[in-house]
């Protein structure tokens, strides 16, 4: 019984030591509205990235029928 006793002891003297050297996580879920753009400015921001889109496709094709922006100055 008093074998018994001693392991029981140490086992709870390490179990103990596990428990409070690990570090401690503070992880949780973070909600979605922080970065949520209001639907006011999304056409406005779609309108933008569609402009430039276009832009680059129509400066990429001209410069496959070999037409270049001329610099001047």
């Amino acid at each position: 019984m008093k074998m018994l006793k001693t392991v029981m002891a140490w086992y709870l003297v390490g179990a103990m030591f596990i428990i409070t050297t690990v570090p401690r996580c503070f992880a949780g879920f973070s909600s979605s509205e922080v970065i949520a753009l209001s639907l006011a400015d999304r056409p406005a921001d779609l309108e933008k990235l569609q402009r430039f889109l276009e832009t680059k496709m129509v400066r990429e094709r001209l410069k496959d029928l070999g037409f270049a922006r001329r610099r001047s100055g």
